[in-house]
């Protein structure tokens, strides 16, 4: 009887990286592959991959981006003691293949798998390579990408989706009377979002009077700015920190004013969602506003610049749209 492939996978941070690993492994697991996750407590991993109860170990790491001079100083030594911690992991699982989707948890064990010669493939889910990615990319045998490339070294997969978003209907847009908003400012929140759509909503219903409106938004950390807001503005609204059921709200919608995270877009794109995108304008290499601007050049979707938005222009994007 042949022994289980051994599959180790990194992705950790956000779901946007997080969400597609996670849909390539549940798939190797029907395939009879043994999966092992590397990730850290700091980011959505946990909370996800223990859900599933996919097998996950934890390493101590952070990324150094917009951290402070100390941890900058200090990131060297922290990148050893992560290796050495993958290290250990790796001596004693005895993986075939590793396979990392972004976050800076994955740097430290693509360069243990390259060590230790064990085939690395990345993937790239956004349509500019993330730091950690870049540096992967010098190591690994493919690089994966959910945008079009060009380069040898370069494979276009798409962006995996889970299960549960392939089985969604596409909608139809309702009248404007009524009218479902669902609102997601990433995994993490947007803070500019719980700041200025409320207040978009309230032009919606005074100067264009959409006369039946439900609002869901996802608001991350600082959900009680949104809370706050819309009470002011006597809206109601269903505000949640985080949305685990996703499928529910894109199958209730009409649709939907987001981030351009490559995965969020990329699920809209396959349920068929309109939606007005609005990329988070400190994204890593501005990578949010290339997501969207190929998307917008195609007609696939509304883009709007950070700078410009407010509640005015918001609610006069949505009637033109």
């Amino acid at each position: 009887m042949n022994a289980k492939k051994k599959v180790i996978f990194s992705a950790g941070g956000t779901g946007g990286h997080v969400y597609p690993a996670l849909a390539i492994a549940k798939n190797l697991i029907l395939e009879n592959y043994d999966v092992l996750w590397i990730g850290t407590t700091r980011g959505l991993e946990k909370k996800i991959i223990e859900a599933e109860s996919i097998n996950i170990k934890y390493i101590n790491f952070q990324g150094i981006r917009n951290k402070g001079f100390i941890t900058i100083l200090k990131s060297p030594f922290l990148l050893l003691r992560a290796c050495y911690q993958v290290y250990k992991i790796y001596k004693f699982y005895k993986p075939d293949l590793t396979i990392c989707f972004g976050g800076y948890v994955t740097v430290p064990c693509g360069l243990i798998s390259f060590l230790k010669k064990i085939p690395l493939f990345i993937h790239e889910q956004n349509s500019v390579l993330g730091l950690s990615n870049k540096i992967l990319s010098l190591f690994s045998q493919k690089t994966l990408m959910g945008y079009r490339k060009p380069g040898s070294k370069y494979l276009y997969s798409g962006n995996p989706m889970r299960e549960s978003i392939n089985r969604i209907s596409k909608k139809e847009k309702n009248f404007k009377n009524n009218l479902n908003i669902l609102v997601l400012g990433g995994s993490l929140g947007a803070k500019v979002f719980n700041e200025r759509i409320p207040f978009a909503a309230k032009q919606l219903i005074e100067k264009y009077k959409i006369k039946n409106l439900e609002i869901v938004h996802q608001a991350g950390k600082t959900h009680g700015i949104a809370q706050d807001n819309y009470k002011k503005l006597n809206i109601n609204c269903n505000v949640k920190e985080y949305i685990d059921n996703i499928q529910k709200y894109y199958e209730w919608c009409d649709i939907v004013i987001c981030r351009s995270g490559a995965i969020s877009l990329a699920e809209l794109m396959t349920v068929g969602i309109p939606s007005i995108s609005i990329p988070y304008k400190y994204a890593t290499d501005n990578h949010q506003y290339h997501n969207a601007k190929l998307l917008s050049d195609a007609g696939a979707l509304v883009l709007m610049d950070e700078n410009l938005f407010d509640g005015y222009s918001l609610a006069e994007k949505y009637i033109k749209s």
